[in-house]
Parts: structure tokens; sequence; C-alpha cells
């Protein structure tokens, strides 16, 4: 991946060596959150400044334990009885138990202290909020598995 705005270049390398982005800047970053992290998944150039503001964000440690708390927490979610439950929602559970593997070594990664890079995080992200992903409808169930593999890899 290229980088065209010298602050995304700085964050893919160390996010964690740079001061903090204005505090303005910040709160619209945070406010598009959903935007900006698909255009990090996605790998595009921060063409106007806001990447490298969600760079910073994404790769927090606040963040990291927050997104690997909600990994954890669908594994406990997946191990739960599927009686009474619609199919949907055990067909997803069956998806998220055959990916525990890859769930684990995600939240292993992000505990492990060690630099993330934000184009992994986002993709972390946008797979926990994506509503007509593979944690909220049936797919392959090596879609799954595919996605948390290639957003470890991408946490470098």
């Amino acid at each position: 991946m290229t980088h065209s705005h010298p602050e995304v270049a700085r964050f893919a390398r160390s996010p964690f060596s740079s001061d903090p982005p204005a505090l303005t800047r910040r709160a619209v970053a945070a406010l598009r959150q959903g935007e900006l992290d698909r255009r990090l998944a996605d790998g595009e150039e921060d063409d106007d400044g806001w990447l490298s503001v969600r760079a910073w964000q994404l790769t927090r440690p606040r963040e990291r334990a927050r997104v690997a708390g909600a990994l954890e927490d669908l594994l406990h979610v997946a191990q739960r009885s599927d009686r009474g439950v619609d199919p949907v929602t055990a067909a997803v559970r069956d998806d998220v138990r055959e990916s525990r593997a890859e769930l684990l070594r995600a939240v292993s990664r992000l505990r492990d202290g060690r630099p993330v890079q934000p184009r992994g995080m986002a993709s972390l992200r946008d797979l926990l909020s994506d509503g007509s992903g593979p944690l909220y409808w049936p797919n392959t169930r090596d879609e799954l598995r595919e996605r948390l593999q290639r957003a470890v890899d991408e946490l470098g």
C-alpha cells in the first residue's frame, strides 16, 4: 500500500510514535468512524488527512482492548446452547465456533503489546460492525475464517 499523506505513512510504521491529533480532528474522525474504517480496511490513500487521525485512534491501547473484548464476547456467546435460538443465529454461532482458532489468534495479537497496523484494526472493526457480514448472516463458513485471517495478517 502506498501512502499519499506523510502522516499515514508514519502511522503505518509506528502508530505510537506521534503526538495525538488535535481534539477537534479526533472528534470529527470518531463521528466518521464507519466511513474512515472502511477506507482504511480497503487500503485507500489518505487524500484528505482524516485517515491518519482515524489510524491514530484505532491503534491506541484502549481501542485494541475494546476490539479484543468484543471478539472474546463472540466466543463466549457462541459457546452457549443453541436451544430456542432461531436458525440464522444458530448458523452464525456455528460459523463462530468453527472460527475459534482465528478469533483467539486475533485476540492474542491485539493483547500482545506490539504495534498494530491501522488497516488490520479497521478490518476487525468492520467485521464486528457490518450488519450484512458473516457475523450477522450465515455465509460460507470459510468467509468468516478468511476475513479473520486476513485482518490478523493486516495487523502486522
